[in-house]
């Protein structure tokens, strides 16, 4: 991350210590929605320090919520290997669709999101209560949309789940509503913001909600629409992508790995919203950390050892199968070397990354392990799509994550337009001239399989696997050593502490 927005960091660090928001859910006595006001600020500079703790806290999407969409699908895997990530089998359970309400991931993933909807609640109110000054109108469109990109991630993870809007009159305990009910609170709340947020796309809109980032994340609840309410929505799907396409505003870029190298910032044309990160005032980007080997710190001259654990299945890795796309560039396997191109050695050999993961089957207690041997260290492609950076602070690099980008739009808009023809090839032109972008040959055909292919190849890692597969209906699927083909697993449990917490909750049917 270089030249971000000086406004984000400054609202992080100026809130850390002074924003009250309710995260730690294990707590009995307290709510996910407690009552505000917060203590009044004095100036306008404060009250936008104030909005922009709703973004400090959507850090935290690449956290559990990250890892259940994606350690649950076919392209991140966390295997055991001996004594490291047996976590209490529960990156197992995510792989066999095996988890249960009390699946800490799960539990997780519920307390970064509604602990971010509190805080947006709060800031609200916060705002709602202050005077009239300039930039209120756009702060809390701004506050509003993050407010539904938490209630979008949550509504897609959970299905039916309560809705808690306004301080400080809202019930602490609020009722489950149907998914339906939610996604018509999210498309309101969208649409409603829009004529407020920025049109602009600069360094000072960086990393903040604009007008693009709403229609994008509208164009992803269209898309999905059929999913969450059994009525498609294509033709809204396809007008809110035009609003970002016609724009003018964004590109595609012919380099691909810039777009999450750790220089990247607000020079990005792919980029509609980013998640800042920064090794010293930001941190949390730890991608590099999750998936390099032990030995790979001589590689990449990371200050620390890194943890050896996600990676990709074999099938998935070898779907990049054109050897100029420069989205092949995302993996690393085969035999390793160091930053000065001699042999990467670790217990006396040169380390080799193998696409292929053996799992134990042969062990029914734990098929998961593959071993703490040297071969089993070296299991799975790993990915470098967020390139380790050297400049990293105890792991925390400077890569922004992408949560939405251009090139997810056009896709987005491509797959609307075939199945509201329900002909695949109707997405051909728009998959191929990405492709050309990225060096890769043209396809010839497209089948619903190949598009879900490409879609794999263009956002493998970006958190809208999970999403996908239950889209293009193959969630139920097999992949590794998982078989499991419930439809109740689409969404997850409510856990179990949160029931606790709140009994007008309903467990999700099937748990």
């Amino acid at each position: 991350m270089k030249n971000i927005s000086i406004k984000y960091i400054l609202g992080v660090v100026a809130l850390a210590g002074g924003l009250h928001a309710c995260t730690n859910l294990d707590e009995k006595d307290k709510s996910n929605y407690i009552e505000g006001p917060f203590p009044s600020p004095s100036n306008e500079q404060t009250y936008q320090s104030v909005a922009y703790q709703s973004l400090s806290a959507f850090k935290g999407y690449i956290g559990a919520y990250w890892n259940i969409c994606e350690a649950s699908t076919d392209e991140v895997v966390v295997p055991t290997r001996g004594g490291d990530w047996g976590d209490g089998n529960k990156w197992k359970d995510l792989h066999l669709h095996e988890w249960t309400e009390n699946h800490a991931e799960i539990n997780g993933a519920w307390e970064w999101g509604y602990g971010g909807i509190s805080t947006c609640n709060q800031i609200l109110y916060t705002l709602e209560q202050a005077p009239q000054f300039k930039a209120k109108g756009r702060l809390m469109a701004e506050v509003s949309t993050m407010r539904a990109f938490y209630y979008f991630c949550m509504m897609d993870a959970f299905g039916n789940i309560p809705i808690a809007a306004k301080l400080p009159t809202e019930d602490p305990t609020p009722e489950t509503k149907p998914v339906a009910e939610v996604f018509t609170f999210i498309e309101t709340a969208l649409k409603a913001a829009i004529d407020s947020l920025s049109e602009d796309v600069t360094v000072a809109t960086y990393g903040l909600p604009t007008k693009w980032a709403a229609w994008s994340m509208l164009a992803k609840l269209y898309l999905n629409a059929g999913v969450y309410t059994n009525t498609n929505r294509w033709d809204d799907a396809i007008a809110a992508c035009e609003k970002v396409v016609t724009s003018g505003k964004y590109d595609i870029t012919n380099n691909f790995t810039i777009i999450f190298s750790p220089d990247n910032g607000p020079g990005n044309k792919e980029v509609i919203f980013a998640i800042p990160f920064d090794a010293q005032k930001a941190t949390g980007m730890d991608f590099q950390m999750r998936t390099l080997h032990y030995a790979s710190r001589a590689t990449f001259l990371i200050p620390s050892n890194p943890y050896n654990g996600f990676c990709t299945l074999e099938d998935f890795y070898k779907s990049f199968a054109d050897p100029n796309d420069q989205r092949n560039k995302m993996w690393l396997e085969g035999p390793q070397k160091d930053a000065a191109g001699a042999p990467l050695m670790s217990d006396g050999r040169q380390v080799v990354l193998t696409p292929e993961i053996k799992f134990n089957v042969a062990n029914p207690n734990n098929p998961f392990d593959v071993g703490g041997s040297f071969e089993g260290k070296g299991m799975g492609a790993r990915s470098i799509k967020y390139y380790p950076d050297k400049n990293s602070n105890g792991g925390s690099g400077n890569n922004d994550y992408a949560f939405l980008r251009y090139a997810d739009v056009l896709l987005m808009e491509a797959e609307a337009k075939a199945r509201k023809a329900n002909v695949p090839a109707t997405a051909l032109p728009a998959i191929n001239a990405i492709r050309t972008q990225r060096g890769a040959a043209p396809l010839v055909a497209l089948t619903w399989d190949d598009l879900l292919a490409e879609r794999g190849r263009e956002m493998a890692w970006e958190g809208w696997r999970r999403n996908d597969l239950v889209r293009f209906g193959k969630w139920e699927g097999k992949w590794g050593i998982k078989t499991d083909a419930d439809v109740q697993k689409r969404v997850f449990p409510i856990p179990r502490k949160q029931l606790d917490l709140n009994p007008k909750l309903v467990q999700n049917k099937g748990y």
